[in-house]
């Protein structure tokens, strides 16, 4: 799937995401094992996926952080690289913002390539973000944008950007994080638990109200395949935004935020797979 005729703007910030899990507001069981994963990134996102359905059923973001943490101590090194991550978002989610950065990604040694080289000063000329992307969005059709979703403050520049997008005509927004099962989402104008990971942070939540505040068609769009491993998460993803939006609306103007490598217009970031932007 390729939406090579809409013109699009991709921010970037960092690479690599895992599939959230929604929380809910059932009591929590007892703990069960969770089987450890056959080798592979297939088994690796297997054992995730498990794990995100066993942390689902906890009430309480203090009760995730402890899930995850000891989920992470006894993990093999691919899976403290997304356990590390989904850590560092509970963490935050706690306010303890130091410490997600600090877990995520310096607390992970397993991390996949290396940075790319800083540009030099002389070649660029500073703006401010917001402003700069709106200019460039007046003729595109798409912006996308990712977070970092340990680093709440990478949010900011969504919700700078929403009043200017909405101003120019854009119609939706898509957020990775919110759960397609909270159909009253836009009656309501504010999320909830239930309607997906992140949104208990305060700023993710801020976006959702602000977006659905300004008037835009708020839209879920996260893979539901329990047993979606990178390929077809992202195959999923592009397809959800396609049949959600541009189906029924083809002159629709589209703002995601997304997270991590999602966004990214090449495959290094995502192992083997083709990341959703370009599908």
């Amino acid at each position: 799937m390729r939406w090579s005729a809409l013109p699009a703007i991709v921010i970037l910030v960092l690479a690599a995401c895992v599939q959230p899990a929604a929380h809910n507001d059932a009591a929590a069981p007892a703990a069960t094992p969770v089987p450890r994963a056959s080798a592979g990134e297939a088994g690796t996102f297997a054992r995730l996926n498990a794990l995100q359905r066993e942390a689902a059923k906890l009430t309480t973001p203090l009760a995730a952080y402890l899930f995850w943490r000891d989920q992470y101590v006894h993990g093999d090194a691919k899976e403290q690289q997304l356990i590390g991550q989904v850590l560092a978002a509970t963490a935050s989610e706690l306010g303890a913002y130091d410490e997600a950065v600090q877990r995520f990604p310096y607390g992970v040694t397993h991390l996949q390539g290396k940075p790319a080289s800083l540009p030099a000063p002389e070649d660029f000329r500073a703006v401010d973000a917001a402003q700069g992307i709106a200019e460039l969005a007046h003729e595109r059709r798409i912006v996308m944008i990712n977070e970092a979703h340990h680093a709440a403050q990478t949010r900011l520049v969504t919700l700078a950007l929403l009043p200017r997008l909405r101003a120019q005509g854009f119609t939706h927004f898509a957020a990775e994080a919110l759960d397609e099962r909270d159909r009253a989402l836009a009656t309501r104008g504010y999320p909830i638990s239930a309607s997906g990971t992140y949104v208990r942070e305060p700023l993710y939540g801020d976006i959702i109200r602000t977006a659905l505040k300004l008037g835009f068609i708020v839209v879920p769009y996260e893979s539901t395949r329990a047993d979606a491993d990178t390929a077809t998460r992202e195959e999923e993803q592009a397809q959800h935004l396609v049949e959600r939006i541009f189906r029924d609306q083809p002159d629709a103007r589209l703002f995601v935020h997304a997270g991590y490598a999602h966004v990214h217009k090449r495959n290094d970031y995502l192992f083997d797979a083709r990341p959703a932007s370009i599908r």
